[in-house]
C-alpha cells in the first residue's frame, strides 16, 4: 500500500472507503458517485455484493443514499429523487412510475438504450481508435490528486481506534496495549541497558579521579 496508502489508485481507495464504511455498520450510508473509479466488472461485483436486492446493505437494513449518473442502477433503488440544474427537486418516486411518467427518467432511460445500440453499431464500421487521455499524464494527475488528499488527510483521528478499540471490547484492547507496551519495553531495554552501563563506568571512573 505504500506510505499511508499514499500509492493506492483512485478505484482501490473508493473500494477501501466503502470498506470501511460497511464495518462501521452505520444506519444511513451517503455515497456521491462511487463507481467512477471502477472497472465494468468490478463495478457489477461490488453493486451486487452490496447494493443489490440480496447485498449486504440490505441484509443489514441500512439506509443507502446513492448520488449516481449510471441509469442502469436506477432500477435497484426503492426511491428515485431527480434534481434540475438549479438543485429543484424535477420528479421524484419509484422507478416503475417515473419510467412510465413521460418526464426526465423515462427520456433518460430511453436515450440510453438508443446511445448504446448507436455505439455498438458505430464500433463495427469505425476503424480509427477513440481518443483518451495518454497513461503519462493520467498517471501524473492520479499522483498529484493522491498527493492532495493525503496531505489533506487528518492522521491519527481518535474517533477511529475509539471505534476500532470498541469493536474489539475492552479485555481486548487491554490485553493489546499491554502487548505492546511489552513489545515496545523489549525492543529498546537492550539500549537503555547499555546505556545504563556505560553511564556507570563513567561515574566509576570519575570517582576514581
Amino acid at each position: 500500500m505504500g506510505s499511508a496508502g499514499i500509492s493506492l489508485s483512485g478505484g482501490q481507495k473508493q473500494r477501501l472507503a466503502l470498506a470501511r464504511a460497511v464495518y462501521a455498520k452505520p444506519e444511513l450510508i451517503i455515497l456521491d458517485d462511487v463507481f467512477s473509479g471502477l472497472d465494468a466488472e468490478t463495478e457489477e461485483q461490488i453493486f451486487n455484493r452490496l447494493f443489490s436486492s440480496q447485498g449486504l446493505l440490505r441484509k443489514m437494513k441500512t439506509t443507502l443514499l446513492l448520488v449516481t449518473h449510471t441509469v442502469s442502477r436506477l432500477s435497484y433503488s426503492d426511491h428515485v429523487i431527480v434534481l434540475d440544474a438549479k438543485g429543484n427537486i424535477a420528479e421524484q418516486g419509484s422507478f416503475a412510475d417515473l419510467k412510465t411518467s413521460g418526464g426526465y427518467v423515462q427520456n433518460l432511460d430511453s436515450r440510453s438504450k438508443s446511445e448504446t445500440q448507436s455505439d455498438s453499431g458505430s464500433e463495427k464500421d469505425q476503424s480509427t481508435p477513440p481518443s483518451a487521455v495518454p497513461p503519462i499524464r493520467a498517471a501524473q494527475v492520479e499522483e498529484i490528486d493522491a498527493i492532495t488528499q493525503e496531505l489533506d488527510r487528518q492522521s491519527g483521528d481518535f474517533a477511529v481506534y475509539k471505534h476500532y478499540f470498541s469493536a474489539i471490547g475492552t479485555w481486548h484492547t487491554i490485553v493489546f496495549l499491554a502487548t505492546a507496551t511489552l513489545y515496545g519495553t523489549g525492543t529498546k531495554f537492550t539500549e537503555f541497558l547499555l546505556t545504563f552501563c556505560k553511564y556507570l563506568q563513567v561515574t566509576r571512573l570519575q570517582s576514581n579521579l
